[in-house]
């Protein structure tokens, strides 16, 4: 799992578009295309907003509302970054290069 602190920025090499409740993104590196559903361009979004991982489970939870315990949004969101960070389309921001 990831600190709480963490921040992440989106990689220069990825280019998205916004499409209705979706995102669309080109990752020059690879030459792939991805589709983030609704919520994981929310994420998307929260991440070029500069929010760390904390304020983004906290935000998706507060957005979300239902029946499901803040531990399960934390999982859902720690997976999506995940597999953003494997894909090459987000990196990790080191604190100390700022």
């Amino acid at each position: 799992m990831f600190k709480q602190n963490l921040r992440f920025r989106i990689d220069d090499d990825a280019m998205f578009t916004r499409l209705d409740d979706e995102t669309i993104i080109y990752n020059n590196k690879t030459s792939y295309y991805y589709t983030l559903n609704e919520v994981g361009s929310e994420i998307f979004k929260l991440i070029s907003d500069d929010l760390a991982f904390g304020e983004i489970v906290k935000t998706i939870y507060d957005n979300h509302k239902t029946d499901i315990s803040i531990d399960v949004v934390k999982n859902d969101v720690f997976e999506i970054l995940n597999d953003l960070l494997s894909e090459k389309i987000i990196v990790k921001v080191d604190d100390h290069s700022k």
